[in-house]
């Protein structure tokens, strides 16, 4: 409508773009003239709306090709986000298995130092190669650390097992 009432002010109705003169000298066929200018003024404007229509056409095609990328790239960032939250799970797992293990692998240097005989246990309590081993002092003592680190075991193991 806005584009009629711009035609309207562009070109009034019955009014000739002739000048006086030309208008007595085609007075018979004022009218057809009249008719021919305003369908000139129309076949104009057809062709200036044609134009406008189809640049509104090309933006809406560009706007729907925008929205189609911009909804992929919504639907990348979300499976990213997922991927992200995700990982960071596997990783939170992971890093309590990690000190799981690291709690475990503690416990078992701790029993190999504390249950394993160094040289010298062995040597006392074995004795040497040509002699049987002799029931000294450091015969009982080594026998009673180690006694004491087996019960010591039994005790943080059986607190262990109850928690």
């Amino acid at each position: 409508m806005e584009g009629l009432a711009e035609l309207s002010k562009v070109n009034r109705p019955n009014e000739l773009q002739l000048t006086p003169r030309e208008r007595k000298k085609h007075r018979p066929d004022l009218l057809s003239l009249i008719e021919e200018q305003k369908i000139a003024s129309y076949k104009n404007f057809l062709g200036s709306f044609k134009e406008l229509k189809e640049g509104v056409d090309t933006l809406h095609g560009e706007l729907t090709e925008l929205n189609g990328i911009c909804e992929s790239m919504s639907n990348n960032l979300w499976k990213s986000k997922q991927s992200s939250r995700n990982l960071i799970d596997e990783i939170a797992k992971l890093e309590g298995e990690r000190q799981k293990l690291e709690v475990e692998r503690n416990l078992a240097h701790a029993y190999l130092n504390a249950f394993q005989l160094d040289a010298e246990d062995l040597k006392c309590l074995r004795g040497t190669e040509s002699s049987a081993p002799v029931l000294s002092e450091e015969f009982f003592k080594v026998i009673l650390v180690h006694s004491s680190f087996i019960i010591y075991a039994y005790v943080f193991c059986s607190t262990i097992a109850c928690k």
